[in-house]
């Protein structure tokens, strides 16, 4: 059997065998830059009150704080103005402008994340706006978001974002 002899280096802390090659020593070296992704593919699920809500998992984030929210571009709701004698007449259609959720701050543990992050539903108007009497009601039928994206951020800047496109709960 060959065997080689190995001495400690004196100043660089590892050891240079009795060839001459100094092997590389996991000392010192330094860790490899994050690489935010996603762990799986973020879900986003329709909520009752026509909000949306993101779940995912993220790696590579290092440990500095996080932040997640989702944005849309905009989109459409189906108003149905309800008249209180039951003759309805046939719902509106009305857009809204681009909105942002609010941004869930988390702590990375070991790189990683595992969150939600929720928008909506928009602001939308009231029966003395659209109906034809004020005292009637409104209900929401239906809601499209459009171009809706989940960013995470650090230190204020998207190092990571899935776009889900449109969305109509």
């Amino acid at each position: 059997a060959d065997r080689r002899r190995r001495a400690a280096h004196p100043t660089r802390g590892c050891e240079r065998a009795s060839d001459g090659r100094t092997p590389r020593s996991s000392r010192g070296a330094s860790a490899a830059a994050a690489s935010p992704h996603f762990i799986g593919t973020p879900q986003i699920v329709k909520n009752p009150n026509f909000s949306l809500t993101a779940n995912f998992k993220a790696a590579g984030l290092a440990n500095l704080p996080t932040g997640a929210f989702l944005t849309s571009s905009g989109g459409t709701a189906d108003l149905q103005c309800v008249n209180p004698g039951g003759n309805n007449p046939p719902p509106k259609r009305v857009d809204f402008g681009p909105l942002q959720g609010q941004t869930t701050n988390i702590q990375p543990r070991n790189g990683q994340i595992t969150a939600s992050a929720t928008i909506g539903p928009p602001p939308l108007p009231s029966a003395s706006q659209i109906c034809p009497n004020p005292n009637w009601s409104v209900q929401l039928v239906s809601l499209t978001y459009e171009n809706v994206v989940l960013h995470i951020q650090q230190n204020g800047v998207d190092i990571l974002t899935f776009n889900f496109g449109n969305v109509d709960p």
